[in-house]
Formats: structure tokens, sequence, C-alpha cells
């Protein structure tokens, strides 16, 4: 469900992480409980706001985990990067699991994006 849904090459996906590991605005976080690896997130960090990105381990879907996570992961931000004001997340409109997510979790929706494919 992330915003670009083509397969990744495993070298241009090794590249990329080793890119987001470097990077100083940049932050990759790993969620863990009793059972093991929960789920990934990374913040994109710009002035004082930031951008979330969040995902599930594909065999933890459907426990309840992502609240946890995204609680967790902001407040490792909070304590972490207090010059960050403001957390801003974007989903796909077919990602109801992730939508649901950050409407519990207090995000507002500020604006729709809206695309459409030309054929000829």
């Amino acid at each position: 469900m992330s915003l670009d849904n083509t397969e990744i090459a495993k070298p241009l996906h090794k590249r990329w992480f080793e890119q987001v590991l470097a990077a100083s605005d940049q932050v990759l976080l790993i969620g863990e409980d009793d059972e093991g690896p929960a789920g990934v997130v990374r913040f994109d960090l710009s002035e004082d706001s930031a951008t979330i990105s969040i995902y599930l381990a594909q065999e933890r879907f459907g426990q309840g985990l992502g609240s946890s996570l995204l609680r967790a992961a902001e407040h490792w931000l909070a304590t972490s990067h207090p010059e960050i004001l403001w957390v801003h997340a974007q989903v796909r409109a077919v990602n109801t699991a992730s939508l649901r997510l950050f409407e519990q979790g207090g995000y507002r929706l500020d604006f729709y994006h809206f695309s459409r494919k030309i054929q000829a």
C-alpha cells in the first residue's frame, strides 16, 4: 500500500535503504514486541515538520498493532526531535486501514488529491 506500488528490484531497494540510513533528514525506526518485529516507521524531517511512513510486517496484519506503533513513533519523535511540531501523512485512498489509523490517531484531513489517467 505504499504510494508507489510498483515492484522495486532488490538492488534498487538496497541502495534506497542505505541512503535512508545515511541521511540526516530521515529516520527509520523498527517497532518490536515480545513476538518480534511488528513494523517500520520512517520520518522524513523538514524544519518543523515530518512526513511519516508506517507499515506493519505482513505476518502481523490484523493484530491491532498499528496504533501502538504510531504512538510509540510519535513519542520517540517528540523526545528526539523537539523542533518537529507537525507530522504529515499521505495515504492512498484505497488503504482503508491506514486511513482509519490516522483518523483514530487524531490526524485531520488537510486536502484531497485527485488523479486521472488520460486515454487517447
